[in-house]
């Protein structure tokens, strides 16, 4: 509950909860078992000065934003507070052209995918998983999913270009992916990676 902001409103950092929780669960656990044990009854408890359980919190610096926007994705499966790419925003417009929402988008009357197939793209995101997989000539290559504002697309990633960028296909990096269209009517459009950039980087060029 602290991790996904539950106890914002009472005053306190996230940072600050994290840092005593256990003491006071440990306070309220000794607390419990004399209850059990007869040590105190119901009259009494609370009332006497040493069992008040105190919240002073330490001096500590709030966590970041992306910090726990990761909290909040590992705990509900859904960032609450806002998601990482928007401090990414500007960067992203200046460099993706496509998004995950526009490469899947289909045609209402014939239902066909409006994106076309073989076209090289740019995309930005955060990894949110990664497979690998050994070939069969032994190397390996990795199928990534890359969540951006507007949802979900996989990339394809084969041993070579794999070998080159596989410290930047880690959970939560936020990277730019340039790569060809790949679209299948029964798996939707995937992108078959050329090159990988973290979103700090320079601008890739579409060719």
């Amino acid at each position: 509950m602290i991790k996904v902001g539950a106890f914002d409103s009472l005053g306190g950092k996230r940072s600050q909860y994290l840092a005593i929780y256990l003491i006071l669960y440990d306070k309220l656990l000794q607390k419990q078992k004399r209850m059990m044990d007869g040590q105190l009854d119901l009259f009494t408890l609370g009332m006497q000065e040493e069992e008040v359980i105190f919240d002073d919190f330490p001096e500590l610096d709030e966590l970041s934003d992306r910090i726990k926007l990761l909290m909040e994705k590992e705990l509900l499966g859904v960032y609450i507070s806002g998601h990482p790419l928007n401090e990414y925003s500007s960067t992203i417009r200046e460099n993706a052209t496509h998004d995950s929402m526009l490469l899947n988008q289909k045609d209402e009357q014939t239902d066909e995918y409006i994106m076309q197939d073989n076209k090289m793209v740019v995309v930005a995101g955060i990894v949110n998983h990664v497979t690998t997989k050994i070939t069969k000539t032994n190397n390996m290559m990795a199928f990534v999913t890359l969540e951006d504002m507007s949802g979900e697309i996989e990339l394809v990633v084969f041993p070579a270009v794999y070998e080159r960028f596989k410290n930047l296909l880690k959970e939560d990096q936020i990277i730019l992916v340039r790569g060809r269209t790949n679209i299948k009517e029964d798996e939707g459009c995937k992108i078959l990676v050329s090159d990988i950039k973290g979103l700090d980087s320079i601008k890739i060029n579409v060719e």
